[in-house]
């Protein structure tokens, strides 16, 4: 039991991960020595019963004979009393009132005795009931313990089944794939970008050009390119060609 005691302890202070690889299961240890303490248990009450029965009946004794004790007196009393009326014989008196003194005396000392063991008693009673109590109050800690160390182990198995889902995943593929996503977001960000530069871009001047001379029936006769010649002097032949001023 005093080993059952050491483990007990050690098992209170050990931490939650070391407590689901040690080699003996702690809860089942924990709940077979509280399964032993709980049988001592009933044992100490039903030895504590037997005693308190013990007391009673020699408190039973010790009342009885006290009043035997009393009554034998009464009675050697009372044959004095009828010897001195003369109506009985007075060696027949003393003889009879000796008798009834020695059993006075014999259940004296029956009450004496019963006294001492009442008192004996009393004492060992007080003390096993005490014995009892601390056991009592001690198996409940111990539950509470238990409670604890279940909840513990729980979470230490939790913990450890965690850790090997998580040992056993490959996170490379899903990785790939994220940076494989992260350069097409890139890309579609660059093109997107591109295109708002082409957007903002300032008209050139054969764009200009090319817009002015849209609705003009000469220019869309124009070969390609024509409206893009920038010389002064090309430009004022063709205001001439075309009669303007």
């Amino acid at each position: 039991m005093a080993g059952f005691f050491q483990r007990l302890f050690r098992i209170g202070s050990a931490e939650a991960n070391s407590l689901a690889d040690r080699l003996e299961n702690p809860v089942k240890m924990t709940e077979q020595g509280i399964r032993e303490l709980e049988k001592h248990f009933q044992e100490s009450v039903t030895s504590l019963a037997e005693l308190k029965a013990q007391v009673n009946r020699q408190r039973a004794d010790l009342e009885k004979a006290t009043t035997e004790a009393k009554d034998w007196e009464a009675r050697a009393m009372a044959l004095l009393s009828r010897g001195q009326t003369g109506q009985i014989d007075a060696a027949q008196v003393d003889n009879l009132a000796r008798q009834a003194l020695a059993r006075k005396a014999e259940a004296e000392k029956r009450a004496v005795i019963a006294k001492g063991v009442i008192d004996q008693l009393s004492g060992t009673v007080v003390r096993v009931q005490a014995k009892v109590d601390k056991l009592n109050t001690q198996i409940d800690l111990y539950k509470n313990e238990l409670k604890t160390l279940k909840a513990r182990s729980s979470a230490a198995k939790a913990t450890t089944k965690l850790d090997k889902q998580l040992a056993g995943a490959d996170p490379s593929g899903t990785i790939a794939m994220l940076e494989r996503m992260r350069e097409k977001v890139e890309d579609q960000e660059a093109l997107a970008l591109a295109y708002s530069d082409l957007a903002d871009r300032p008209m050139s001047l054969d764009d200009e050009i090319q817009r002015v001379l849209a609705d003009d029936p000469i220019a869309k006769q124009l070969p390609p390119g024509a409206g893009s010649l920038k010389e002064d002097d090309e430009l004022a032949a063709l205001k001439v060609k075309l009669g303007l001023k």
